[in-house]
């Protein structure tokens, strides 16, 4: 747990899973924008930095950008480079030069959760590892994408007839989990806050249903596990791979799934290992959309269920339902 009198969140880990619909989670630009794929698996693959961009944005809406430290910043119509951006902020903050790493660093919540590489005039270099680290996000389930193909009604260039042609790669569905671990060790040293990890949590939820482009408009948070751990250099480790799909319907494939009556996330081994580290947890916290669809052997449940069903099958282990820092204020 967190060591006395600091701040700092205890070591903890976390798994995510959302949706998409007709939409693409994450194209590769060296693959014409088609959706990142494990071609042996046929599962949907979706970069950290996709699910970064989430968050970054959800708190740039939240705070504004000047508690974001990586977002597009311009100055006279030209984009400003990484160092740019810290000479404005020394000059702005009227940062002294022998505080430069620990306030620059601490100013900014994304340096504090994700960490930190920024060069300071003169070439001295600023690196802090992030004490929140997200593994590939990868789809539960296999997936086959879609090619779209359509006509806009510009043309590419003079004396053409019709417009240009244009393709949009798509995946029907796909239910994708994240993985990821807070190192409290980490944390001490970049200055996150339980404060910060609060709004990491809410930012992975809601960053989701703020981001609303053409490609990203129909991704739905389904369900989030916050598991903390007691002592400091102890996790389980890989908890995801121990959360399963299972098919409800006879005779459907993985490909053919299109909406959430199709499945349930089975969360039977994840339950088992939990038990077995029981002594080691601190508590676990649960945030599950009211309709999807769980279940522990055979026992199939809904996420407004989540919590109740989760007290009764962990032994010894807290459950709480995770709420976020803007549903308590």
């Amino acid at each position: 747990m967190s060591e006395e009198g600091v701040n700092i969140p205890p070591r903890s880990e976390l798994i995510f899973i959302y949706d998409v619909k007709d939409a693409n989670p994450n194209g590769d630009p060296l693959q014409d924008n088609r959706p990142r794929m494990d071609e042996l698996t046929r599962r949907v693959l979706v970069s950290d930095l996709r699910l970064k961009r989430f968050i970054r944005d959800y708190w740039i809406s939240k705070f504004g950008i000047n508690r974001v430290f990586v977002v597009r910043r311009e100055q006279e119509g030209k984009v400003l480079t990484r160092e740019e951006v810290v000479e404005e902020l020394i000059k702005e903050e009227a940062i002294s030069e022998e505080k430069q790493a620990e306030d620059i660093v601490k100013k900014f919540i994304d340096h504090r959760v994700f960490g930190a590489l920024v060069t300071i005039k003169g070439g001295r270099t600023i690196s802090k590892i992030g004490p929140v680290q997200f593994a590939f996000g990868r789809s539960l389930h296999s997936v086959e994408p879609v090619l779209h193909q359509g006509t806009s009604v510009f043309a590419s260039h003079e004396n053409r007839l019709q417009g240009t042609l244009i393709s949009w790669w798509t995946v029907p569905y796909a239910a994708i989990c994240f993985y990821g671990i807070i190192n409290d060790v980490c944390a001490k040293e970049t200055g996150m806050t339980v404060e910060d990890k609060e709004e990491l949590l809410e930012a992975m939820w809601h960053g989701l249903e703020h981001y609303t482009s053409r490609t990203k408009h129909s991704h739905r948070p389904l369900l989030l596990i916050d598991v903390e751990y007691k002592e400091k250099y102890f996790q389980i480790g890989r908890i995801d791979e121990y959360v399963r799909l299972k098919i409800l319907k006879d005779g459907l494939s993985e490909e053919a799934i299109r909406n959430l009556e199709d499945y349930a996330i089975d969360l039977t081994s994840l339950i088992n290992v939990l038990n077995e580290f029981k002594d080691c947890i601190s508590r676990v916290r649960v945030r599950a959309r009211h309709d999807l669809r769980m279940c522990i052997g055979n026992e199939v449940f809904e996420g407004k269920e989540a919590v109740e069903k989760l007290k009764s099958v962990l032994h010894g282990v807290p459950v709480e339902e995770l709420r976020f820092p803007r549903e308590k204020a």
